[in-house]
Formats: structure tokens, C-alpha cells, sequence
């Protein structure tokens, strides 16, 4: 029978990942922008709805933080990076493995249900992924409308049982994900209308009007 990973405790982890936050916040934080200028591009170039919907999405997200997570991450001597299972982990001083994750709205990451995806997700010791090594997942969850981030999180798992899991700005020492980001047009304020100085400049017609 395998052995099951022991399970580290939330504060213990936080200890831990507290350096590399900001880190792990600009890899996904500088794929969406990338992502969005793509996905801008191919609008205004003409490309269908379907190429822009949330399965493509993700996966090029996937792609684009594993792109930044090499460059960020490869001068890092206390981090390993490595793929198994077509998944890109990083090692963190031998203590957790990271992959990430688009999360749902419960905090879900969905994949398919695999055996060996089940073995993964039940934090079992397996002979191709590092001994006493935590298996953790680095998500973000969009916005409503699913044109922003509106979180990244660290959760932790056994089987489908969320152990514990936290919001990476609270540790993060620059907590806000997209300072510069311009409002949605739902979002944006509305334009008022100053009636007042319309009425004002109706009053002297309507009074010679009424002088007739």
C-alpha cells in the first residue's frame, strides 16, 4: 500500500511560501496580460468565438505561466523545476511541489479522473514525484464577467476534501493584482447630466416666448 503524504498545516506553509509569493503572483498575473493582448489580437484580427472560449483560455494560460514560471524561477536555487503527468511542478526546498490551476468559484480545480490523477490528488508518495514532497495547487479564480483575476490562491487537497487553502495577497508584499486596470464599461461611472444649466439656458427663450 502506498504511503500517504503527511500533510503540512496551513501556517507552516504560509511560513514557507511567504518569499516566493510575489513570484508565484507575477507568473500568472503577467500571463493574463499577455493572454488578453492575444486574445485582442485575434479579435480585432477576426477570429471566431470559439477560439476565445474559457477550455482555450485556460490552456493558453496554462502555457504562458509555465513560460514566465521558467524565466522567473531560473535562477532560484532552492526551487527544482520539473514535469511529470504533462504538468509543470516546482519544488520548493523539497517540502511542496506548486502546479497551477484555474480555480472555480468553490475553489475547484477540474481534471480529468485518471488513475493517476486520483493517486496525485490523494497526496500518495509515488515513485516519479519527490518523497514527502506536499502537492499544492497555485490558482486564480476570475471575475465575474471572467474578463479579470479576481484572486490567487494556494490550496491543498486529499482526494476531493479541501484540507485548507489561502488568499496569496495576504502575504503578498504587493497585495493588488492589477493597479493600473481600467474600468469595465459596467463598471465605469455613468455621466451625469447637469440640468440645471440646461434649464438655466432655456428660461430666457421661454420667457421671450411668452412675451409674444
Amino acid at each position: 500500500m502506498q504511503t500517504v503524504i503527511t500533510i503540512m498545516p496551513k501556517v507552516d506553509a504560509e511560513a514557507l511560501l511567504a518569499p516566493y509569493v510575489d513570484r508565484l503572483r507575477a507568473c500568472v498575473q503577467a500571463a493574463w496580460c499577455r493572454w488578453q493582448a492575444a486574445a485582442i489580437g485575434a479579435a480585432d484580427a477576426g477570429a471566431s468565438a470559439i477560439a476565445l472560449r474559457s477550455r482555450a483560455r485556460a490552456n493558453v494560460m496554462y502555457d504562458l505561466i509555465r513560460d514566465e514560471v521558467e524565466r522567473v524561477f531560473a535562477d532560484d536555487p532552492t526551487v527544482s523545476k520539473y514535469e511529470r503527468f504533462g504538468v509543470l511542478w516546482l519544488n520548493i526546498q523539497g517540502k511542496v511541489v506548486v502546479r497551477f490551476k484555474l480555480l472555480d468559484k468553490d475553489r475547484h480545480a477540474h481534471n480529468l479522473a485518471t488513475n493517476r490523477q486520483r493517486e496525485l490528488s490523494a497526496q500518495r508518495e509515488l515513485p516519479d514525484m519527490p518523497e514527502e514532497a506536499l502537492r499544492l495547487t497555485a490558482g486564480y479564480q476570475l471575475d465575474r464577467s471572467e474578463a479579470g483575476i479576481n484572486a490567487i490562491l494556494v490550496t491543498c487537497y486529499v482526494g476531493k476534501t479541501e484540507i485548507w487553502w489561502f488568499d496569496t495577497s495576504k502575504l503578498a508584499q504587493q497585495p493588488q493584482l492589477f493597479p493600473d486596470v481600467v474600468p469595465t464599461p459596467e463598471d465605469a461611472p455613468r455621466p451625469t447630466v447637469r440640468r440645471k444649466q440646461r434649464d438655466a439656458a432655456e428660461k430666457p427663450e421661454q420667457k421671450a416666448n411668452d412675451g409674444n
